[in-house]
């Protein structure tokens, strides 16, 4: 089972980056309390944190990962590992593009960058997928940087402004 939703947070004018990212902060610990209880029955999870950090429920079968970009939240909760990401679809130059794949992209994922004439679109799938699947393992993204993102089965979805992906352990 994976379900996966999102909220929009609205902010105040007077609010500073330091208020922004709290408010998506609690807006995703609500969200995910809310699906918690709506599919697994549970109406109080109780949240811990493993060895990296990543936070987690005490009771067994239930996982749920978070993310949140400049407005909107989402989470995904599972009965298997999970992880996801979402990130407001910004331009960026094919310069920013080629610099920042030849340091953490690898040479399929460089490829598709070619084919796609580096679109920000075809940047951000790459990106997405390394931190939802990074975030299901509960591990530094930096650990697994030179994952080939093209070989693995992560859905991508964009709505929007907004393109997020979600990886599910699916063994």
């Amino acid at each position: 089972m994976l379900k996966i939703e999102h909220v929009d947070v609205l902010f105040l004018e007077s609010d500073t980056p330091g208020d922004k990212k709290e408010r998506e902060h609690l807006a995703g610990i609500n969200l995910c309390k809310d699906m918690i209880c709506k599919y697994f029955g549970d109406e109080d999870p109780k949240f811990l944190l493993n060895d990296f950090g990543k936070p987690f429920v005490d009771k067994e079968g239930i996982f749920f990962n978070i993310s949140h970009s400049k407005g909107r939240v989402a989470c995904a909760v599972s009965d298997r590992p999970v992880g996801i990401d979402i990130e407001k679809l910004t331009e960026k130059s094919d310069t920013d593009i080629k610099n920042f794949a030849k340091r953490y992209f690898v040479e399929n994922e460089i490829a598709l960058l070619e084919k796609e004439e580096y679109s920000a679109l075809a940047f951000y799938k790459i990106w997405t997928k390394k931190e939802a699947y990074s975030k299901m393992l509960g591990s530094a993204l930096s650990r697994n940087l030179k994952i080939d993102t093209t070989t693995l089965d992560i859905d991508t979805y964009v709505e929007g402004a907004y393109i997020l992906s979600v990886a599910v352990n699916k063994i």
